[in-house]
């Protein structure tokens, strides 16, 4: 998958809403899990838009953890 414009503010918008119910979580695991989460998804937002597929930048890092 391409990261186009339209992509990255997917990304960007999902990310932010893995942060806002984080810190509502009861758990410190929960509150972890979305801020992971949260990570991933800027991560990917921040990959180039030239047409790469981000799945194979980085060994399949970013890939492994969508999965």
């Amino acid at each position: 998958m391409a990261v186009t414009g339209t992509k990255m503010e997917e990304f960007r918008r999902l990310a932010q809403e893995c942060r806002a119910p984080a810190l509502t979580l009861s758990t410190e695991q929960a509150r972890a899990e979305m801020l992971a989460m949260a990570d991933v998804c800027d991560r990917v937002a921040a990959q180039p838009t030239n047409g790469t597929d981000v799945r194979k930048q980085g060994g399949g890092q970013i890939d492994d953890e969508i999965k």
